[in-house]
């Protein structure tokens, strides 16, 4: 989908999101993150929760109906969400579009469920980073990568299957390593990968 057609897309309902806000995601529509940056949440049966994606502008997510399970957007910022049915799809011939986009998430999904099947959580940790410097970073002026979204070591643990005090222990090491080190912008905490790190 080109930036001009995705700024043409009628949206019959959309929701601005504040900092903190929650809305739950229905399977018979589609969404469009169409402003900001939000979190793409797995809530299951047995109270658990898994960071499925962190979705920026243009990126289109449909989740399955599942009888038990709960989807959710959260955000840590302004943003905002176009949601559409299917009709309202065809209607303005989006279809193709649309589709290509879900295909994308899928791929995306696929990616993040082979990290988390690997044996050992450092390396579903470091893969993790290496992903979301594919998606959200920008070069710093040693080349090192600085991820352009802040997560936190409790939604990296929900992301990847393991536990907050798991997952600050592994930083730890690798800031001891010289792999990774926090940066500090306008209050919040950015991850800096080094070179050598995302380049493996």
């Amino acid at each position: 989908m080109n930036q001009q057609l995705f700024n043409q897309i009628h949206c019959f309902h959309s929701k601005l999101l504040r900092s903190g806000e929650i809305i739950s995601l229905h399977h018979d529509k589609v969404y469009i993150v169409k402003e900001g940056i939000v979190y793409l949440w797995e809530l299951l049966s047995d109270g658990s929760q898994v960071l499925i994606d962190i979705l920026k502008e243009g990126h289109v997510v449909e989740v399955a109906a599942c009888q038990f399970n709960v989807y959710e957007f959260r955000t840590n910022e302004h943003a905002e969400i176009c949601m559409l049915d299917w009709e309202q799809i065809h209607q303005q011939k989006l279809t193709l579009e649309i589709l290509q986009k879900l295909r994308d998430f899928s791929a995306r999904s696929q990616e993040l469920t082979s990290i988390q099947r690997l044996k050992y959580v450092k390396d579903r940790l470091i893969n993790l980073l290496i992903y979301l410097s594919k998606q959200y970073s920008k070069k710093s002026k040693n080349d090192d990568v600085v991820l352009t979204v802040p997560i936190t070591h409790e939604e990296i643990a929900c992301a990847i299957l393991s536990t907050r005090a798991t997952i600050t222990r592994h930083i730890k090491q690798l800031e001891k390593e010289k792999k990774v080190k926090y940066l500090y912008i306008r209050g919040k905490r950015y991850l800096q990968l080094s070179d050598v790190m995302v380049s493996g």
